[in-house]
């Protein structure tokens, strides 16, 4: 059976919002091992990982990925999970680097469902 999902997207970043002092510096791999744990804990199974070099760069103008990309440095971590579950899978994608000027990470959130069927009828005898 087809399946729709319902996307949410999460951006952090280490400076707080609301303020201009720096929150305590956290490597980039500190918090990518807590993801990775909590994750794991969690009953998430690991469907791809990589650090460092996780593929060639996309083609230029390929926004916003294009310009994240810009921003990729030797302290880089990718990590993409699955939660099977019987009221739809859950995925999450991670990344986290270091800019080099400040620590970012990306995480998606997808959940997916059995889509509803049954909503249309048709009458054959109408004519």
């Amino acid at each position: 059976m087809p399946a729709e999902s319902t996307r949410r997207r999460s951006t952090w970043k280490e400076k707080s919002p609301r303020s201009t002092t720096p929150l305590p510096r956290v490597a980039a791999l500190e918090i990518y091992r807590n993801y990775e744990s909590a994750l794991k804990n969690g009953g998430f199974q690991t469907l791809f990982s990589c650090a460092k070099t996780c593929g060639e760069a996309p083609p230029a103008n390929l926004m916003p990925i294009n310009d994240a990309w810009g921003n990729y440095s030797d302290d880089t971590r990718y990590l993409a999970t699955k939660l099977s579950r019987p009221s739809g899978d859950a995925y999450v994608a991670l990344w986290v680097y270091d800019s080099g000027f400040d620590i970012k990470t990306f995480l998606a959130v997808i959940e997916s469902k059995p889509m509803e069927s049954g909503l249309v009828t048709v009458n054959a005898a109408a004519g």
